[in-house]
This record gives structure tokens, sequence and C-alpha cells, in this order.
């Protein structure tokens, strides 16, 4: 950068502040190195607020008119509702694997508790209002081989 002795130089970049520097009127050389260090400056700009919409009335009345179509995400998060996969589930007899697991299941609940008695769970009112529902499902009712 060219300039002459006794010039004044100024630095200024967004987001920093602004600073100056004179350049000595008596140099021995003809060139003079410099390293400027810019001090950072926080600056506040206006709020800039977009809407697609002119007014807020607008938007409001453009989004309650607005219909969401049934595509293929809707359609599986019926099919996957809660109640509806229970009911299936509950449909379903045990696979080979699922026995496997209940047998497993079994075992080790008897090496648990080898030596000792098994808990009873006559005093259990969980277990107890699971009996009650059981019962009023109907799951000791005996089941007609047709």
């Amino acid at each position: 950068m060219v300039a002459q002795k006794g010039d004044e130089i100024e630095f200024k970049a967004l987001g920093y502040k602004k600073t100056s520097y004179y350049i000595p009127d008596s140099l021995p050389e003809d060139r003079y190195s410099l390293i400027q260090v810019l001090i950072g400056d926080t600056i506040t700009l206006k709020q800039a607020v977009i809407y697609p919409w002119p007014s807020r009335e607008q938007f409001k009345q453009a989004f309650i008119d607005l219909k969401i179509p049934d595509d293929d995400l809707a359609h599986a998060q019926r099919n996957l509702a809660l109640e509806e996969m229970r009911e299936e589930m509950n449909k379903i007899e045990m696979d080979g694997s699922m026995n496997y697991k209940y047998a497993l299941q079994q075992r080790q609940n008897r090496l648990y508790y080898a030596g000792q008695l098994p808990p009873t769970n006559l005093l259990n009112p969980i277990a107890w209002a699971n009996f009650i529902e059981a019962w009023k499902r109907g799951d000791f009712k005996k089941k007609d081989d047709d």
C-alpha cells in the first residue's frame, strides 16, 4: 500500500472498532511495516421481521384454512396406534422364539429361587388386581375345541 509521510490511515471493518494510524514524518527508510490489530465491537442491528403474509391476521386465517394432506405418514401413524397394536398382539399365538424365551425365563426363575421357597402373591395387591382383570376378561373360561 502506498502512503506518504504524515498521512493518516484509517482501519475499519464490520464488527470491529475503527482505528487510525499516523505515518511518522521522520522515516529512516522508504519502507515501513505495520501490523494493526483491530478490537472486536458489538454491533446491534435493528430487528427484521419477515412475514410471507402482509399481516398477522392473514397469516392466522391461512393457518386455520390449511388442509393437511392424508399421506402415507398419516396412514402409518393411524396403523400404529397403541391400542390397535395391543389388540393385534393379543390375537397372535406364541411362535417358536417366544416359546423358547418363555421356557428360558421359567428356568431362570426356578434357578433364582433354588433352595428356598418362591414368593407367594397371596397378599400382593397388584397380583390380585391382575387376577381380577383376567377373570373379567374371561381368561379362565374353558375353551371349546370344535
